[in-house]
Formats: structure tokens, C-alpha cells, sequence
């Protein structure tokens, strides 16, 4: 079973744009949250949800259910941490 938990603020890096302009692209339900980027202006902020499809078709007749697809996407961000 694979146990997805956030990273503990201890271990955040705090990050800065190297030009005025420059874009960040958080991904995951949770970068919606405000607190997040408490320190960046409300109207630098451009916020955009998107589901995946239901099921993952394979081939011919194979689906991946939707609740598979979201245990892949948690394994594959497990493996970054």
C-alpha cells in the first residue's frame, strides 16, 4: 500500500524567478491552496483545475478504473520525494 503524505514544511526550498515575468506551474489539487503562496499578489495568481478522463483505455477492450489512475499518479509523485 502506498501512504501519500505532504512534505513537512522543515524540508520546503524556498524558490525565487530568476526574471520579472517568469512563470511557476504547481501541480496537484493541493497548490490551490492559498496558503501555498501566501507571498505571492493575488493577481499574479492564475489558478486552473483539470480532471483526467474517468477511465485510462489501454487497448481494444482494457480500462484502467479511475481510482487505479489516481494510485499511479500517487506512486509516480512518491518517487520524487
Amino acid at each position: 500500500m502506498v501512504k501519500s503524505e505532504p512534505v513537512p514544511e522543515s524540508k520546503w526550498i524556498p524558490t525565487r524567478l530568476r526574471s520579472p515575468g517568469g512563470l511557476v506551474i504547481m501541480e496537484g489539487i493541493h497548490c490551490l491552496n492559498p496558503a501555498l503562496t501566501a507571498k505571492v499578489a493575488r493577481g499574479d495568481k492564475f489558478h486552473v483545475a483539470i480532471s483526467p478522463l474517468a477511465a485510462l483505455s489501454l487497448d481494444d477492450g482494457g480500462l484502467v478504473s479511475s481510482s487505479h489512475v489516481r494510485m499511479l499518479r500517487r506512486m509516480v509523485r512518491a518517487t520524487f520525494y
